[in-house]
């Protein structure tokens, strides 16, 4: 019986690992890394379309989590957004616009306005914790 409930947790656990995937956000040849931005959405968060351009990137997939590093190059972006964290879920999308600037790091996050979901785009270039830690940082408050 120790060895089945051990399983189950071992599998329980691997199911919670992170897939990283890289998402090249730009037309044309690949450009420094040194060059660009670089956006990730945190857990829950669906990434419809970037400058209307449809990426239906998810973050709670059917079978795990997606870690998106997203491309991008300097200019200004505007995100179609909605979220799905496997309880709560988005029925309308929301818009975010925001400058993206070089050698920048920026996480899409979750916030509220009142009752009202209102995600946002911080920049946390200098903050390594949060770039690194955002798949577990969706509606909580956290450092970042």
């Amino acid at each position: 019986m120790k060895k089945i409930a051990a399983l189950v947790l071992i599998f329980t656990l691997g199911g919670c690992t992170a897939n990283k995937v890289a998402v090249k956000a730009y037309e044309g040849p690949k450009v420094l890394q040194s060059k660009l931005a670089q956006l990730k959405p945190t857990r829950g968060l669906i990434i419809y379309s970037i400058n209307n351009k449809d990426y239906n990137l998810k973050t709670v997939a059917k079978f795990g989590i997606n870690d998106y590093e997203i491309d991008l190059k300097p200019g200004n972006y505007t995100l179609k957004l909605g979220y799905n964290t496997g309880s709560l879920y988005s029925n309308a999308y929301k818009t975010v616009e925001f400058k993206a600037l070089e050698s920048r790091k920026y996480l899409v996050r979750s916030g509220r306005n009142g009752q009202e979901w209102s995600p946002y785009v911080q920049d946390v270039t200098n903050k390594t914790q949060c770039w690194d830690n955002t798949i577990d940082s969706d509606f909580s408050s956290n450092k970042c």
